[in-house]
């Protein structure tokens, strides 16, 4: 994988669709797509020729999504373009309750086994933190419960593993 010359970079930029790049800001060219469900997806382009893509809806649609980010590039730079190596790096999900939380309530019932570093200082932070462990593999799952009800849930490479986390932490609500 070839990085950019600062030529295409600028080339990239200047006649890329839907994408802004501004140096002093940040290093990297933003392109954004417009996805169903008034979505946007941002793919962050640095001229190492490396691409983040931000906000696919499902790990199985990246493959899809950045080959319509590379034909963008190709199409900007006219040139033939491939993808050297695509890997899925963190899957965020999130979900907000019907009910409010009460964390003084709950926090007590946690499991130190299942439920690690757990955090709480509405002084600090507004959410509660904690890591979940998955028992498959040993998969550390990133949880921040918010007072209004809304779950965020972060770190972790497969999304089977986020609903294995999502059902702990709502095991513990039920209970």
């Amino acid at each position: 994988m070839l990085p950019f010359t600062k030529e295409q970079f600028l080339k990239i930029a200047n006649n890329g669709f839907n994408s802004e790049y501004d140096p002093k800001r940040f290093h990297a060219i933003i392109i954004r797509l417009r996805l169903p469900k008034k979505r946007t997806l941002a793919c962050l382009l640095f001229r190492s020729a490396r691409a983040v893509l931000t906000g696919v809806p499902c790990p199985d649609r990246a493959v899809r999504e950045a080959q319509k980010i590379r034909r963008r590039v190709q199409h900007a730079l006219d040139s033939q373009l491939g993808i050297h190596e695509l890997r899925v790096t963190n899957v965020v999900g999130s979900c907000t309750l019907s009910h409010r939380l009460s964390m003084l309530h709950f926090l007590p019932t946690l499991d130190p086994h299942r439920f690690r570093n757990i955090k709480y200082d509405p002084t600090i932070f507004p959410a509660m933190r904690c890591k979940i462990v998955i028992d498959d593999d040993h998969t550390l799952v990133t949880c921040l419960a918010y007072h209004s009800g809304k779950i965020i849930l972060t770190g972790s490479k497969k999304q089977d593993n986020l609903f294995h986390a999502l059902h702990s932490f709502l095991a513990v609500l039920n209970n």
